[in-house]
């Protein structure tokens, strides 16, 4: 984590210039999603909503405890991200490799939960095009639009040997 101070001084000058609406905060796919990090990422999140107008949305791996998901929304979290990428789980693990840590279930159970907490529409996940088979792919966007969470499909064209250098 950066300094809040420093943070809230990067924010206040991109704000002056008009340059930001939307702020994005990823917890980092290796961390585990815990009670310590939720501690440390709350103070960012009342820095930022109560000294600037804008959305927040937060990327985040699934949680070592679901109990600490309210949290994030009511600390003022407009839209959260749980990304799914690959569905085959052979695949996701050789490409991604943190995705050795989280099973397809745990994300899409991740999400599930998240759709209880926050409105409509604000539960997004991506997927990767290029990766798998298209059919698998489909499928996994309805499953995604099946339990209320908006799928985002992203174009990455494969060649890479592993996609964990790739900024979605």
């Amino acid at each position: 984590f950066h300094d809040l101070r420093e943070v809230h001084e990067v924010l206040s000058a991109a704000f002056a210039e008009k340059l930001v609406e939307v702020v994005k905060i990823s917890v980092s796919t290796s961390a585990i999603f815990d009670k310590p990090v939720i501690e440390r990422l709350l103070p960012y999140l009342e820095m930022i909503k109560s000294n600037f107008k804008c959305t927040v949305n937060l990327s985040i791996p699934p949680p070592a405890d679901f109990r600490l998901l309210p949290l994030i929304y009511a600390r003022g979290v407009d839209v959260v991200f749980c990304d799914l990428l690959l569905v085959d789980e052979g695949r996701a693990s050789m490409h991604l490799p943190y995705r050795k840590n989280f099973s397809t279930e745990e994300i899409l159970e991740t999400l599930s939960r998240l759709v209880s907490i926050f409105p409509r529409g604000t539960v997004l996940s991506r997927l990767l095009l290029g990766w798998e088979p298209i059919d698998e792919t489909a499928r996994a966007s309805d499953r995604l639009l099946s339990i209320g969470t908006v799928p985002i499909l992203n174009f990455v064209p494969p060649g890479r040997d592993r996609l964990s250098t790739v900024v979605l």
